[in-house]
């Protein structure tokens, strides 16, 4: 139980650092981040070849995720734009907008959590063999220049 959880951070922390870092050029980020963000996951779920039950539960998560992706991208947006309209004030207060920052700051833990739940319920749909190939995947990118 313990590896497994482990594993599953492992595979969220990559994810989110994926996404959030550097280290790519964010193929699918700006207006088309929802749907590029799905279609960027459901490249990779094609490679395990799920039977057709698996892909019927595979569509409900993927539901979940797309919404939760389209409404935080509607609330980064209104975000950045309060951000941007803050500091363009003619007297910036600087310390009201560091506040924002960590209020935003501080929800990413729970905005996080989300995704690992949805990556629980994806997990648990897998087959031996999937999880071997979700793993091993896990591994190469671990061990790629990203986390070097």
């Amino acid at each position: 139980m313990k590896k497994r959880k482990s594993i599953l951070i492992l595979i969220a922390l990559s994810v989110f650092f994926l996404v959030f870092s550097g280290c790519m050029h964010r193929p699918f980020g700006g207006d088309d981040f929802p749907a590029g963000a799905l279609e960027h996951i459901d490249d990779h779920v094609e490679d395990l070849n799920l039977t057709d039950a698996q892909n019927a539960e595979y569509l409900k998560i993927r539901a979940k995720i797309e919404a939760e992706l389209i409404k935080n991208k509607a609330s980064h947006d209104e975000f950045k734009t309060t951000v941007k309209n803050k500091i363009n004030e003619e007297n910036p207060d600087l310390k009201e907008v560091t506040a924002l920052l960590r209020t935003k700051l501080n929800k990413m833990p729970q905005g996080i959590s989300k995704y690992l739940d949805f990556m629980d319920e994806f997990y648990d749909i897998l087959d031996d063999q999937q999880k071997a190939e979700i793993l091993e995947e896990i591994r190469d990118k671990a061990n790629s220049r990203c986390f070097q």
